[in-house]
């Protein structure tokens, strides 16, 4: 049996942080067990800084990796969808080109498992000779309400694909895009293909959203109209986005809502409510450099945290960050928000994440029998940056 035994300044177990003078024992990259330095014995390995499980990116878009400088920053979330739809299309090779290096960036960054938003089957290739593990997540577009069936079936051909492949690239299954692009029927046809499943919806990026769905003035009505696609059948609810649409997906076990920037107090207490009807599981996703890159504006945090909404990180796409690094993400939270426990963030980025994407059993904590990657976190010199360094 290989045994390795690695200590650090602290451990941070997935859940907690844990007095120094702690041993992670490994056999075969699986744990075994963590146990006092002193009763070790030889061949311990010392690192400065934190152990800590490998990361868990929860919202990625691999697909855009090819769009990496290519959208100016702060355009605001509507501009920088009209420069995503004019610039999406390139050739194959650069595509999986830009797939490689991002998969790869990840890797070396710490990230063992992403939920990633697949509208083809471009990445297949590239996940299938990854060590990453994916979920991947089947988006599917379409405000036209006629369009339903037609976008629900190209969308189980590119499911097809993915589970044909699944012990390559991970699990996969349908999820609506966002409420200001997913039509009614389409919202039904998800909710019923997804039962028991897992979900994510783009959730509240921009005020806009919800200006849309109250019936105010908002420039996602300019959008459809710059696109000549006629949205006279849609009526305002009045309510905001998340309160628009929530019931319609009643089926999935897990939902992840992500970005979340604009959502408010009144949408948590109408979203806690709701799921202590449904018993769904649901996930808030952080990505606060997209968010700032394109809106210049954060989630509200402290409200989240304050409202015991479980949280996870995600570093959306290379179009809208400047990498695929979760502590990249830790150190924008740390920044911005000082006042939160190193210890509360380290969980959105590794046990939050694993639950939220189904892979709980194996990644996000040292727990014995798990196989969850080892980093080790420490301060950049001369600041109070963390970079990370990957053990296993």
């Amino acid at each position: 049996m290989a045994y390795r035994k690695i200590s650090a300044d602290m451990l941070f177990t997935g859940y907690t942080l844990l007095p120094p003078g702690q041993a992670l024992i490994l056999n075969d990259n699986t744990i075994e067990a963590i146990i006092p330095v002193e009763a070790a014995g030889e061949d311990l390995q010392y690192f400065p800084g934190i152990l800590c499980p490998g990361f868990i990116n929860s919202h990625c878009h691999l697909e855009l990796s090819h769009l990496k400088n290519v959208i100016p920053a702060g355009t605001g979330l509507i501009p920088f969808i009209e420069t995503i739809l004019k610039n999406r299309d390139a050739p194959p090779g650069k595509i999986r080109e830009a797939m490689a290096a991002g998969q790869e960036e990840m890797w070396a960054n710490g990230i063992v498992a992403v939920g990633d938003i697949c509208n083809t089957t471009d990445s297949l290739s590239v996940k299938s000779k990854g060590k990453i593990l994916y979920r991947n997540f089947i988006e599917l577009l379409g405000f036209i309400p006629g369009t339903a069936d037609r976008i629900y079936e190209s969308g189980r051909e590119v499911l097809a694909a993915f589970r044909d492949n699944e012990k390559l690239s991970g699990p996969a299954g349908l999820v609506p895009h966002a409420p200001y692009t997913v039509s009614r029927p389409l919202f039904e046809k998800i909710n019923h293909d997804q039962v028991a499943g897992i979900i994510s919806i783009h959730n509240q990026e921009s005020e806009e959203e919800n200006y849309f769905f109250r019936g105010k003035k908002n420039l996602f009505t300019g959008l459809y109209e710059s696109l000549e696609i006629d949205i006279s059948f849609f009526r305002p609810t009045g309510k905001t986005s998340l309160q628009t649409y929530f019931s319609w997906l009643s089926q999935p076990a897990g939902i992840l809502l992500v970005h979340n920037t604009f959502m408010n107090a009144g949408d948590i207490d109408f979203l806690q409510a709701a799921i202590q009807q449904t018993h769904q599981s649901v996930f808030c996703c952080l990505c606060p450099n997209a968010n700032l890159y394109i809106e210049n504006q954060l989630p509200p945090v402290d409200l989240f945290l304050e409202k015991n909404l479980p949280l996870l990180l995600g570093t959306d796409s290379l179009a809208s960050n400047t990498s695929l690094n979760i502590v990249d993400e830790i150190n924008t939270i740390r920044k911005f928000f000082p006042q939160i426990p190193l210890e509360k963030i380290l969980q959105w980025a590794t046990s939050n994440g694993a639950k939220a994407l189904g892979f709980d059993t194996f990644l996000g904590s040292f727990e014995k029998g798990k196989q969850p990657g080892v980093n080790v976190l420490t301060q950049a010199d001369g600041s109070n940056l963390l970079q990370v360094q990957r053990i296993l």
